[in-house]
């Protein structure tokens, strides 16, 4: 729980949907364009550790995978407080690490896309990095009016 300056008690969900919602208020009310870049895809295991384990006891690494339906569980409650906001453009990693068939990737070209459970490695940073083009693009039509 926190308390809010105004010595209100609050749940950390309510905070954060709370102090979301004010700061995305606040950033428009600037002229700013909101965009938010949404967490990479959590994994349940330390990735580079499972895939070399994996790799050593050559077992499939494609088993790691953590199903696309447990990441949007997880996140549920954070999605829902994003979606109440319009407005706002929202990059989600989960379209380029995830697809319902076959679960979120956790290696490509033989390299780990994570240096842990939930942060990219350098070579993940680079393998993802179109999901940032809509980004750039926007601020490419900024400059060019």
């Amino acid at each position: 729980c926190f308390t809010r300056p105004d010595g209100v008690t609050v749940t950390a969900s309510d905070a954060f949907a709370q102090s979301f919602s004010e700061t995305v208020r606040q950033l428009k009310a600037l002229g700013v364009t909101v965009w938010v870049l949404k967490q990479v895809p959590p994994q349940l295991i330390h990735v580079p550790s499972a895939l070399a384990k994996a790799e050593y006891l050559g077992h499939d690494p494609e088993k790691l995978k953590r199903p696309l339906d447990s990441i949007l569980e997880r996140r549920r409650f954070i999605d829902d407080v994003f979606a109440k906001e319009s407005g706002v453009f929202f990059i989600d990693p989960a379209t380029t690490f995830c697809t319902p068939q076959s679960g979120c990737k956790i290696a490509a070209a033989a390299h780990s896309l994570y240096s842990d459970n939930s942060h990219l490695s350098g070579f993940g940073a680079l393998w993802s990095n179109n999901m940032l083009n809509p980004f750039f693009a926007f601020l490419r039509r900024q400059e060019d009016q």
